[in-house]
């Protein structure tokens, strides 16, 4: 095992700020659904229904099955989305920390 010597240690009175890794965990999950969610509604803003239809919904069309883009590309993508944000909220809102606190007993 390494010996610490005295230049180890910060100079009295320096502050060293630690990183919340919660709350910046937390933000990330936030913008990642955000910015995936925008992206589906972009898709539609930057289409025209046409093209969002030839796009889509060749493989629908060929198999004779009738094709909406919002009922079958904008909230399967949207609800995964949210989805996955729900479950992250979840795991460390209430299920880790219950998790802890049964450990701590």
């Amino acid at each position: 095992m390494c010996k610490r010597s005295d230049n180890d240690n910060p100079a009295p009175g320096t502050y060293f700020p630690r990183p919340r890794w919660r709350e910046h965990e937390l933000i990330l999950a936030t913008v990642i659904c955000v910015l995936s969610i925008a992206g589906y509604i972009w898709n539609i803003l930057d289409n025209s229904w046409s093209d969002l239809n030839r796009n889509y919904g060749e493989p629908f069309f060929t198999n004779n099955i009738p094709f909406n883009y919002a009922q079958n590309v904008l909230l399967p993508g949207i609800g995964m989305a949210i989805q996955l944000y729900l479950c992250f909220l979840l795991m460390n809102f209430f299920i880790l920390p219950a998790c802890c606190r049964r450990i701590r007993l």
